[in-house]
C-alpha cells in the first residue's frame, strides 16, 4: 500500500519457493491495469502469480505478509477457489 502523499505506478510481486529459495514467479502490475487504483495492485499481482503457478505446479502452502486484501482473499473460500482453482492449502 502507498504511503500518504505517494502513489505507486507499478507493483512487482515475487514468489519464492521456500526450501530452495528460488524465485519461481514475478508479476508486475501497472496501475493502469487496476483502473488507476494503486491500492489494489498487490492483490492483482498475487492473483496473477497464483493463477500462473497453478497451471504449472501444485501449490501446497502460501505464506505472505499481512496485506489486508490478500488476507481477505484467502479468507473467502469461494473467491479463493475461483482465483486459485481450489487446489491450494493456505497455511
Amino acid at each position: 500500500m502507498d504511503s500518504p502523499g505517494y502513489c505507486a505506478q507499478y507493483c512487482t510481486y515475487t514468489v519464492m519457493e521456500n526450501e530452495s529459495r528460488n524465485i519461481i514467479s514475478i508479476a508486475t502490475v501497472d496501475k493502469r491495469q487496476t483502473r488507476r487504483n494503486s491500492v489494489v495492485m498487490e492483490k492483482k499481482a498475487f492473483v496473477d502469480s497464483m493463477t500462473q503457478l497453478l497451471t504449472e505446479l501444485k501449490v501446497v502452502e502460501v505464506c505472505t505478509d499481512a496485506h489486508v486484501q490478500i488476507s481477505s482473499l484467502m479468507g473467502k473460500q469461494a473467491l479463493l477457489s475461483v482465483c486459485i482453482s481450489g487446489n491450494v492449502m493456505v497455511s
